[in-house]
């Protein structure tokens, strides 16, 4: 008889990560984000990036509310997925609070529009990094912005961690309305 391949089982939280991944891998979930509410926008369906989401996330938004959620978005027909090129702009260094949440937030300056975002990210043992909550708000790039923000060619984009100045016209789009966990309410 063979032996039956042995399974352990962790509590809750003991395989969360304790620190946030490397730069590398923080740029590419921030940039899939964008890339995955982008490609919803364009089609208007929103079914992957829901199920791309974390449980929580998914349990609390459904494809249509997403739809409504970032309805000002897809009808202003911003193209997230070509300011996701741009460079990144950390307002505060990325963190990995005592729930296991990654939390990201920072701006996308592009030649006529910034973007800056707050994004969370419950780790899942089977499926890593899962957008667990996510705030976008856009508003005109100036042309300093434009231009202070390119990095040198070549040259690696790292978390700053010191405070972004954020324009006083900002245009903010609700996204999501429910926001699931401890901020629900809003």
């Amino acid at each position: 008889m063979a032996a039956s391949p042995t399974v352990t089982a962790a509590a809750s939280g003991l395989d969360q990560p304790q620190r946030p991944p490397a730069s590398g891998e923080i740029l590419a979930l921030i940039r899939a984000t964008l890339i995955a509410v982008d490609q919803a926008n364009r089609t208007g369906n929103y079914t992957v990036l829901r199920q791309l989401a974390s449980q929580h996330f998914q349990d609390a938004n459904s494809a249509e509310q997403l739809a409504e959620i970032f309805k000002g978005w897809r009808l202003s027909g911003m193209n997230l997925t070509a300011l996701t090129n741009s460079p990144i702009s950390f307002s505060r260094a990325p963190v990995v609070d005592r729930k296991g949440r990654l939390s990201l937030a920072g701006t996308l300056t592009g030649q006529t529009v910034q973007v800056s975002f707050e994004l969370a990210f419950n780790y899942e043992a089977d499926r890593g990094w899962a957008l667990y909550e996510i705030k976008l708000t856009a508003s005109p790039a100036t042309p300093e912005r434009a231009t202070s923000a390119q990095p040198a060619r070549g040259q690696a984009v790292e978390p700053a961690g010191a405070p972004a100045i954020t324009p006083p016209d900002i245009t903010e789009f609700p996204v999501p309305r429910r926001w699931p966990g401890p901020r629900s309410g809003r």
